[in-house]
């Protein structure tokens, strides 16, 4: 619902960033995400094709991809969506 009402306010570009599991240093431990991680090591590989937008990705590389985006001039106007394997190699 948020991306929809989002997309009803007419920004110029809309960049939606949708991370699957997020790896990386938290201040809190969340026992559902520690153990994804965890269970990621082994099935990440083979999570290819369609699988790959499930893919967990570090946080720092969705921040990076965010910087990213806010440099690029070239893309055209409206709302994207960055997703899976976007998220890891924009």
């Amino acid at each position: 619902e948020t991306e929809h009402d989002l997309t009803q306010i007419g920004f110029k570009y809309l960049w939606l960033i949708r991370p699957s599991l997020l790896l990386g240093q938290r201040d809190e431990f969340r026992l559902g995400e520690y153990l994804g991680a965890l269970l990621s090591i082994f099935i990440g590989p083979f999570m290819i094709g369609p699988l790959s937008k499930y893919k967990p990705v570090q946080m720092l590389q969705v921040a990076q991809t965010m910087a990213k985006l806010l440099d690029t001039t070239d893309e055209k106007e409206g709302c994207h969506v960055i997703e899976g394997k976007a998220l890891i190699n924009p």
